[in-house]
């Protein structure tokens, strides 16, 4: 074998780990590229990408063509519709008023099924596959901006009912669910899209809480997880949960039992900037404590240095192609249950 295909295998291998964003309304050149060149697993919508929905069906329907054509693998195309006030699909799709509104309804239970269905539905018409929500962080007296009006309540146990609900939902109707952010971020202090946050509560809190909502998004099959750029002291005092393998290897997996894939949230975020100083760093750290997909949503030159020093390091050794075979292996098994008509075998 000439390590020239080494190396083209080697890249077909760490693509599927990252998800990445799209400039603007069509496939440009150059998520094109990382679609050819490294297999890219997944991209992310934003509302710039979203002028109608016949422009983002087309959208979603030219980046599945470009990655069977190449590969004969689909991608993973994501987005974060959970109502309120993030909306990616806004005036020309059906508007929700978000999980806080939800939670505080006379009939919480209906309200989230209507949600999860119409919105499914409209996902699945576009072309879209996997939705990065229900949040399941349990509000407390203390709401940090960034999470306003995007939790479900301050009940775990209501958080819990009303997260299946939506779990279930989307998942019939043939849509991922991504429930976040693990461990919690109902008690954060900061904005970690700014800096990063120290949630200094203990672990019987934590569990009784924070992590109880999450027992039922496993037992309810959530094929995703997200964690959060967060401390939690009384765990890991020195790494962010994306980045932490006590959190993601021994409480999610081990504990918890959870089988499906960990995301990252976006790796470009202040706080994991300013744990690790370049978002390439994030990516391994993030790779090494169990992370099965790496995000990246917005600079493709940072996801593609993600990319070249984590294949640098498995050249080296410090990463086992092993660690890579495993989370690959979870990917492929989710694209293949969710995804199973798209494949060219």
């Amino acid at each position: 074998m000439n390590t020239t295909f080494e190396l083209s295998e080697i890249n077909t291998m760490i693509g599927p780990l990252f998800m990445a964003g799209i400039p603007g309304y069509e496939l440009d050149e150059s998520t094109e590229s990382m679609i050819r060149e490294w297999r890219l697993g997944g991209v992310i919508l934003f509302s710039r990408n979203i002028l109608n929905p016949e422009q983002l069906k087309e959208l979603c329907l030219s980046i599945q063509e470009k990655s069977l054509q190449y590969h004969g693998v689909p991608v993973f195309i994501s987005i974060d519709q959970e109502g309120g006030r993030v909306s990616r699909l806004k005036e020309l799709f059906t508007p929700f008023k978000g999980s806080e509104y939800i939670g505080k309804a006379k009939d919480p239970e209906k309200e989230a099924l209507e949600f999860a269905q119409i919105t499914a539905k409209e996902l699945k018409e576009m072309g879209i596959n996997m939705n990065l929500a229900p949040v399941l962080d349990v509000m407390r007296e203390e709401v940090n901006e960034c999470l306003a009006g995007r939790m479900f309540g301050d009940d775990p146990e209501l958080v819990s009912r009303l997260g299946a609900i939506v779990i279930s939902e989307f998942q019939r109707q043939g849509i991922i669910s991504v429930s976040k952010h693990f461990p919690g971020l109902g008690a954060v202090g900061k904005d970690p899209h700014k800096e990063l946050p120290v949630i200094d509560i203990p672990p019987n809190e934590l569990y009784s809480i924070d992590i109880y909502p999450y027992r039922s998004a496993i037992e309810s099959g959530v094929s995703g997880i997200m964690t959060s750029h967060a401390i939690y002291p009384s765990i890991d005092r020195d790494n962010p949960a994306t980045t932490s393998r006590k959190i993601i290897q021994e409480i999610l997996r081990e504990e918890l039992g959870f089988q499906g894939i960990v995301i990252t949230d976006d790796l470009e975020m202040g706080a994991i900037r300013e744990k690790f100083g370049s978002t390439a760093e994030s990516s391994y750290h993030a790779l090494k404590a169990g992370a099965d997909i790496l995000l990246i949503s917005e600079n493709h030159d940072e996801a593609r240095e993600g990319m070249e020093l984590i294949r640098e390091r498995i050249l080296k050794g410090i990463i086992a192609m092993e660690r890579i075979y495993i989370s690959n292996k979870r990917i492929m098994d989710l694209k293949k249950r969710f995804l199973a008509p798209l494949f060219k075998y």
